[in-house]
């Protein structure tokens, strides 16, 4: 019994640590918050981003990209400020859905 704790323990530690999602980085210009979307694994992936439909009206969005290793899809995200108070953080999932699969379609 023991044992076997010590290796859901031990596994699950070592998922945490190997785990990885995708990278971002937010920067604001001309009262809007733009996200860009980093691809950090070492295999392609495709990206569908559609808005919410409440987000649809102010929200812009890059739709499809395809993303190879250390590929950089920019301003995938466009949120004016006037629609986010708090620019410290931004929860992606409040204004699209987000889809990535891996490898080419």
């Amino acid at each position: 019994m023991k044992g076997l704790l010590f290796l859901i323990v031990l596994l699950s530690i070592t998922h945490m640590l190997n785990s990885q999602s995708m990278e971002r980085y937010e920067h604001i210009e001309n009262d809007s918050i733009y996200l860009d979307f980093i691809n950090p694994y070492h295999a392609p992936i495709t990206v569908n981003i559609t808005p919410l439909d409440s987000t649809k009206s102010f929200v812009k969005v890059k739709p499809y990209a395809l993303l190879r290793y250390q590929d950089t899809l920019k301003n995938a995200l466009i949120i004016p400020k006037q629609h986010k108070l708090d620019s410290s953080s931004v929860n992606v999932n409040r204004y699209v859905k987000f889809n990535g699969r891996f490898g080419d379609p």
